[in-house]
């Protein structure tokens, strides 16, 4: 593979599809496979994966605004899907999760919009509205969707064919990937604030969260808390995100954009005799906290 962090998806069969950004394709592993099977030209700025039951991989591409379909075993892409507002632009398309009868969920960093997708679809059936900044998303056994926000220490909870979220679920501060194991609990890692403080927390179901007093927004359903935590400033206050949401946003969508160009500057540079290492896409951006506002991207 090239260099780089890759966010990994495992087909039903064992296939794996693992998104080349800075090169704009799928390569393709085969179950128990050694070496790449094919690749997949697909659209700009691929970064995640999400697979249905019948084996068609769904591709988010955060550079073009869109979704392509690659169909089971196939060697190019079926149709693209257009997940932003305004076609030819760009919300930065960034997590995607399918559901259990097939929808595709796409979260949509900068328009604060999760796109639906309905089995078959070649459009969105139609957005929800999630704030702070949608990055990733996962679907239960049951088919509720959980989204994590980079602004936000909580997990948005949408119930089966809702149209807006329910109540969220509070956690620590910075939420990144999250899964959903078959009991219906919720896996979350978070990467923390500084050197050796990102944890791996599970998180109760929406029914046994709605059943029970609901907790600060601020404070987090795991016991323990981090060092480093009351640092973390707008990100972890609530206070802080209302009062920051809008510009930060933007501010994130600029820093992926300016991260991922940077990136594959650097794969130019490594062809060109540089030894110079491309930037880590997913470390990088909003996933290094506010101080990278400051710095040179």
């Amino acid at each position: 593979m090239s260099d780089g962090t890759h966010l990994i998806a495992a087909g039903p069969d064992g296939t794996v599809f693992v998104p080349n950004p800075a090169e704009g394709t799928v390569s393709v592993i085969a179950p128990n496979g050694s070496a790449v099977d094919r690749i997949v030209t697909v659209g700009a700025g691929p970064v995640e994966v999400a697979g249905t039951k019948d084996g068609t991989a769904f591709v988010t591409n955060q550079y073009g605004g869109t979704v392509s379909v690659i169909p089971a075993g196939a060697n190019t892409v079926s149709r693209t899907i257009q997940v932003s507002s305004t076609p030819g632009r760009t919300e930065n398309p960034h997590g995607i999760a399918a559901g259990p009868d097939g929808t595709i969920y796409v979260t949509n960093i900068s328009s604060n919009h999760v796109a639906v997708i309905k089995p078959g679809a070649d459009t969105v059936a139609y957005r929800i509205y999630v704030p702070g900044g949608p990055t990733e998303a996962a679907v239960g056994p049951d088919g509720t969707l959980y989204v994590a926000s980079a602004l936000r220490p909580a997990l948005s909870v949408i119930p089966p064919g809702a149209i807006t979220a329910g109540p969220s679920i509070p956690t620590e501060s910075n939420p990144d990937h999250l899964a959903v194991a078959p009991d219906g609990t919720i896996i979350v890692t978070t990467p923390g604030s500084g050197l050796a403080n990102g944890s791996v927390a599970r998180y109760a179901t929406a029914a046994a969260v709605a059943a029970s007093a609901p907790a600060p927004a601020s404070a987090p359903v795991s016991a323990a808390t981090r060092p480093g935590d009351a640092a973390t400033t707008p990100w972890s206050s609530p206070a802080g995100i209302a009062g920051t949401a809008g510009a930060a946003v933007l501010v994130i969508a600029l820093l992926i954009v300016a991260t991922q160009r940077r990136r594959m500057a650097s794969f130019h540079d490594r062809a060109s005799g540089s030894e110079e290492h491309p930037a880590d896409h997913h470390s990088a951006g909003i996933w290094s906290g506010p101080a990278d506002a400051g710095q040179s991207k």
